[in-house]
């Protein structure tokens, strides 16, 4: 059981440093296919329209990074993990994917589903910030690697 909790703690820290490694790489303009679909997130989310009524369909999709990373990573822990945390790991992997991908969409809507949780708006405020200081709150999810990296912020 002490394995389980420390192989899925230890998994969650690695998907949190994926995610802000991405998204970091998102903003180098010599990283086109990471970079162009990120760009016209933030165009079209300035800091001064950072929400709407409903989720944008004028972005262009940015998850294919995080799905081809997605996709080497079962391959790859296929042939290392046994089979009972191999599907722990997609398990997790899969779900910490979808919800940074469902927060993210909420946090440039106006009224979210998700708006009465304090967790909530504190981080959307952190995207928000984000949204105006672009090399700072990098992650989606709960900011640890932003912390490690010393690109938190939270004014």
């Amino acid at each position: 059981m002490i394995m389980l909790l420390l192989f899925t703690s230890v998994n969650f820290l690695f998907l949190n440093l994926i995610e802000y490694f991405i998204h970091t790489l998102s903003h180098n303009p010599k990283i086109k296919f990471l970079y162009k679909p990120h760009h016209s997130h933030h165009l079209i989310y300035s800091p001064k329209n950072f929400t709407r009524k409903q989720y944008s369909d004028n972005v262009d999709d940015s998850r294919l990074p995080y799905l081809i990373i997605l996709i080497n990573s079962y391959i790859f822990f296929y042939y290392i993990l046994t089979i009972k945390y191999y599907i722990i790991f997609i398990i997790e992997t899969t779900t910490y994917f979808y919800i940074a991908n469902l927060l993210h969409n909420c946090y440039h809507l106006d009224n979210s589903f998700l708006e009465k949780y304090k967790w909530f708006k504190y981080l959307k405020k952190l995207h928000h910030i984000h949204h105006i200081e672009v090399y700072k709150n990098f992650n989606i999810s709960i900011p640890i690697s932003d912390k490690i990296n010393n690109t938190y912020n939270y004014k």
